[in-house]
């Protein structure tokens, strides 16, 4: 059967944190979860007929804090999944943010087939989470981390944040020591970007802060990658690192282009050469759902062109890069056929390596990714 993933959001927090631009509402009401994860299961109901030839091999999760339902919320969600032919290899995640979680919670994911936990945590330091509007502090992070492998977690990922305004190089690296000595098998680390229409926006607006500069944020990001695979972490995608087997399998069919549909308010999904999404007001996904009316906004059927572009854009995210005999399977062409020239540059300029039939980026590549991403755009 043909694999597939299921992305289910969840898009509610306590607070949005200062930096956060993800569709996500300051609600903490009860009725609303209820009303919004029935509408969840809907959705969930109007693919099943369709999507008989499929196996789901992964599921996320995410949000939002996907944490915050009570299990009898959460249990119509998991109710409607068990409906679907999943894998006995399933990767089921959620994620999760510090203080929100207990040992019920946790015991009942467990239970529930539940079997990847991703912890939100981005700092140790109590000032930079401050900083950043955390709703947690450190040792909120230790008691759901202990709590978690109590309930028996053998999956768990850490997300951590470097390059933020005032944040040095020591305070990033003790936050990265730390993580490192409870053993995660995932650790994910990526580089704060100050989006518009945040509190972080406005407040560089006003010249109160500063983005730190490119050769400290590339210092950061080399001092964390060198320390993480000098513990046996493997560094397989650009923001990524896993312990032996314990990649993100979901994540993995974003850089894949492997298909996934995505369930909720807001959610993307890439299906049969579609790229297409949700409705973002909460209220009409709700109704929309409860009425048997498609939530889908927007859609687009990729061109052959925009295949190739997105294979080769995603897949430089991987540290292994593009499997050429994989490519010429898929689009029934030679890579140099079209990229000839980029290839030939970026190799000279050691930016990229061709290694056992891999085309990858160089350390030095990974430096300016995005830009040489964008000359595979056709």
């Amino acid at each position: 059967m043909k694999k597939l993933g299921l992305y289910l959001h969840f898009p509610f927090c306590v607070k949005k944190c200062n930096y956060c631009d993800f569709l996500s509402f300051e609600i903490r009401d009860e009725d609303v979860y209820r009303d919004y994860a029935e509408a969840v299961a809907l959705e969930l109901g109007r693919w099943k007929d369709k999507l008989g030839g499929y196996e789901v091999d992964t599921i996320f999760l995410g949000g939002g804090t996907p944490s915050l339902m009570s299990s009898q919320v959460l249990d119509r969600i998991i109710e409607a999944l068990y409906g679907f032919k999943l894998s006995k290899k399933l990767e089921f995640t959620i994620e999760a943010n510090p203080k929100t979680l207990d040992m019920d919670k946790l015991s009942y994911y467990i239970a529930s087939g539940i079997n990847r936990l991703s912890l939100g945590v981005q700092s140790l330091d109590d000032r930079v989470l401050g900083f950043l509007g955390r709703i947690h502090n450190r040792n909120d992070f230790l008691k759901n981390y202990g709590e978690a492998r109590k309930a028996g977690f053998e999956n768990i990922n850490v997300d951590l944040m470097f390059a933020i305004p005032n944040q040095n190089i020591d305070q990033w690296m003790d936050t990265v020591k730390q993580a490192i000595g409870l053993q995660p098998e995932h650790i994910s680390f990526y580089s704060l970007i100050i989006e518009e229409n945040t509190p972080l926006f406005n407040r560089k607006a006003l010249g109160e802060i500063k983005e730190l500069d490119e050769d400290m944020d590339r210092k950061m990001y080399w001092g964390a990658a060198d320390l993480l695979c000098s513990r046996g972490y493997e560094h397989y995608e650009i923001s990524n690192m896993a312990k032996d087997l314990y990649m993100c399998h979901h994540n993995m069919k974003y850089w894949s282009m492997d298909e996934y549909i995505g369930i909720g308010a807001g959610a993307h999904s890439y299906f049969q050469g579609r790229r297409f999404s949700n409705e973002t007001d909460l209220n009409k996904y709700i109704k929309n759902a409860n009425d048997n009316l498609d939530n889908k906004v927007w859609e687009h059927q990729n061109t052959r062109n925009d295949e190739i572009s997105e294979y080769i854009f995603t897949g430089l995210r991987k540290i292994q890069g593009i499997d050429l005999d994989d490519f010429t399977k898929r689009f029934n062409l030679n890579i140099y056929d079209c990229y000839k020239e980029q290839i030939h540059q970026f190799i000279l300029g050691k930016w990229m390596v061709k290694k056992n039939n891999q085309l990858m980026l160089s350390n030095k590549g990974l430096d300016i990714s995005n830009r040489i991403m964008s000359e595979f755009i056709l």
